[in-house]
């Protein structure tokens, strides 16, 4: 089937499995990427493994039924271990307000992750650190997990949602920076 819903493959189309197996580039995948905007959150996880965060903006929900969402992390990050040894975590959301947060956690400057906790206030819910300036938050229990190539997915299921904020421009990341968003 080609893009054009069904119709026969144009002259010097590709066509099946072969067509697809063509990959971009690393690089231009990246640059690809960086034109796609993503909401800037911090996730975060505490317990035996410890205590840990990193600024994402790879989140997005799965279904409603069970409520649930999905983070993806580079394998190397400090949190990825400890996330799935702890079992829960917690997806603050930032407001445009929270940039200073958003670059703590993703290591600029660079920090310990024990001074990093330190420089921005926390709360607790279910045992997770929940942002306090976040705009909304939620606190998950881990129902699964996967590796692909470089980085980690996990899959959450939302025990809690936390509105913390109140309505503010949203902090993204787009083109390779953290800006706001504005309504038409």
């Amino acid at each position: 089937m080609s893009e054009r819903g069904g119709a026969a493959p144009l002259q010097g189309e590709a066509t099946g499995v072969s067509a697809l197996r063509r990959a971009v580039t690393p690089d231009e995948f990246k640059e690809a990427m960086s034109r796609l905007v993503g909401a800037v959150s911090i996730v975060a996880t505490d317990g035996p493994a410890g205590r840990y965060g990193r600024t994402v903006s790879s989140a997005c929900p799965v279904t409603a039924e069970p409520p649930s969402l999905l983070v993806c992390i580079e394998r190397s990050a400090e949190i990825c271990g400890a996330l799935a040894k702890n079992g829960s975590f917690a997806l603050s959301v930032l407001g445009c307000l929270e940039r200073g947060a958003a670059q703590l956690f993703a290591g600029q400057p660079k920090r310990t992750m024990e001074e990093r906790f330190r420089a921005t206030e926390w709360i607790e819910a279910a045992g997770v650190p929940v942002l306090c300036r976040a705009d909304t938050a939620f606190v998950c229990a881990l129902s699964e997990s996967k590796t692909i190539a470089t980085h980690r997915i996990f899959v959450g299921t939302v025990v809690e949602t936390r509105f913390l904020g109140g309505v503010l421009s949203p902090l993204v990341y787009f083109d390779r920076e953290y800006k706001t968003v504005k309504s038409l």
